[in-house]
């Protein structure tokens, strides 16, 4: 059996880096029966603790803000060779982001890295510490949890 695990990445009182951990808690709100047949977790930040959270699964469905110059609010769907894709200065809002912590975990430990790694990001805005979540980013969250239902579906 597939072993799934959703992590929804970022601060909460940073703005739209928020939006990751909104989008997981979410779907895990809507469809609570297929969230038991995984594993959910929020994480603050993606730095190297991030590996440790993968354990053994087979799939990792990673929900962070991104920064890449499109509109707030888009949603953006890579696998893990395509996070860089963003471009220069761009990918994760965090210092030490996702793609960084994936490629050095890729080299330190292959085998921790899931078969299956697949990156929903949300397009940000406002990264202010103490802000909310910006209105654009906001009202893509729906649109954000039916992307992560949509890819749950392929593997569950």
């Amino acid at each position: 059996m597939n072993k799934i695990i959703i992590i929804g990445i970022g601060q909460k009182f940073r703005g739209d880096d928020a939006v990751g951990p909104e989008v997981v808690l979410a779907w895990e709100e809507r469809y609570p029966q297929k969230a038991e047949k995984l594993q959910v977790k929020i994480s603050p930040l993606p730095g190297l603790e991030l590996l440790g959270l993968f354990e053994d699964a087979d799939t990792a469905i990673l929900v962070d803000a991104v920064q890449s110059g499109a509109e707030a609010g888009t949603i953006h769907v890579a696998g893990a060779e395509q996070l860089v894709s963003f471009g220069a200065g761009s990918g994760s809002v965090h210092g030490f982001g996702v793609a960084e912590t994936l490629a050095l975990g890729r080299l330190a430990n292959p085998e921790a890295i899931p078969e299956n790694l697949i990156i929903i990001g949300i397009e940000a805005l406002i990264l202010d510490v103490g802000s909310s979540i910006s209105a654009e980013v906001r009202e893509s969250i729906p649109n954000a949890v039916a992307k992560l239902d949509e890819i749950v579906l392929q593997y569950i």
